[in-house]
């Protein structure tokens, strides 16, 4: 059985955490056509301000970081679009597993691997949201126990693709 590895990163993460969201498509969708000096610091900024108070987590194998997840306070992070959440929920930014261990069910442990570390950090619970067209992450809410609590427009998104927002309570 493969031995993987979930920690919190730190800056000097960012070069792995970077080369797993260019495998994923991530940085072409969100930094269209930047190179990798120009996106570093903008990914360095955006994960590791303090102020931001991001958590990545790694998912690695011996040394290779292979998978991420990030979260963050919801009321923070949240949408306009989103319901109103007195609580001390955190929100999923996102996760990527490297092309080359997708569809291996890693994207299920580092998913249960980030709620544990959100557990720590006093979060009651997480919220996310997914395009309609992103079936994989579609599935791996339902099947991490998230409940589907809306599906809205969202401008923030190509035409034709709603926002699914999940929620679920530690």
């Amino acid at each position: 059985m493969t031995k993987y590895n979930f920690r919190i990163a730190t800056p000097d993460d960012i070069s792995g955490i970077f080369q797993v969201m260019e495998n994923v498509g991530y940085t072409a969708a969100f930094y269209g056509g930047k190179s990798e000096k120009e996106v570093i610091p903008l990914l360095l900024d955006a994960l590791f301000d303090k102020k931001k108070n991001i958590t990545v987590v790694l998912c690695e194998l011996g040394e290779r970081i292979i998978g991420y997840s990030i979260f963050g306070p919801y009321a923070q992070y949240k949408k306009p679009i989103f319901p109103e959440e007195k609580e001390n929920f955190a929100y999923s930014k996102g996760i990527g597993i490297h092309s080359d261990f997708q569809g291996k069910g890693l994207g299920m442990i580092l998913k249960q691997a980030s709620e544990n570390i959100a557990k720590k950090k006093g979060y009651k619970g997480m919220y996310t949201d997914v395009g309609t067209t992103n079936t994989k992450s579609l599935k791996l809410q339902e099947k991490a126990g998230f409940e589907r609590i809306a599906e809205l427009p969202d401008k923030s998104r190509p035409s034709g693709v709603n926002t699914v927002l999940f929620k679920k309570v530690f």
